[in-house]
């Protein structure tokens, strides 16, 4: 916050507000499986300004950073709740059967449409 002065009448300017929507929790269970299991997930979007819902994107990767190669597993709509600008889901991937062994990913990205004007983009 600073202070501009006009016309030798103070007054004061507030700080530009950060406008994000971020994952703020993100888990899987198990952690490890084999080839035709189901993977369980859970995760909590958030907000720091009023936004009434948002995509969010679910991909498997083959390293921890989103880019075009990643498959998106499923989409979800975040409705959120604008008390607590928050929105909770839950959801499932059963592992394909002829997946080649390896490590992988899952990745969640909040507002991984780029709708949302953010103060991070």
């Amino acid at each position: 916050m600073g202070i501009a002065y006009g016309n030798d009448v103070p007054f004061t300017t507030p700080a530009c507000p950060t406008k994000n929507v971020t994952v703020t929790s993100f888990s899987l269970s198990p952690t490890s499986v084999k080839l035709g299991g189901t993977i369980t997930f859970q995760g909590v979007i958030s907000s720091s300004f009023d936004v009434s819902s948002c995509s969010v994107g679910v991909y498997l990767s083959i390293d921890n950073k989103w880019d075009s190669k990643d498959a998106l597993l499923t989409s979800i709509t975040a409705t959120f709740d604008l008390k607590l600008h928050t929105f909770s889901m839950s959801g499932s991937y059963k592992v394909p059967i002829n997946m080649p062994i390896g490590e992988f990913y899952i990745l969640c990205i909040a507002d991984n449409t780029k709708n949302i004007a953010e103060f991070n983009e």
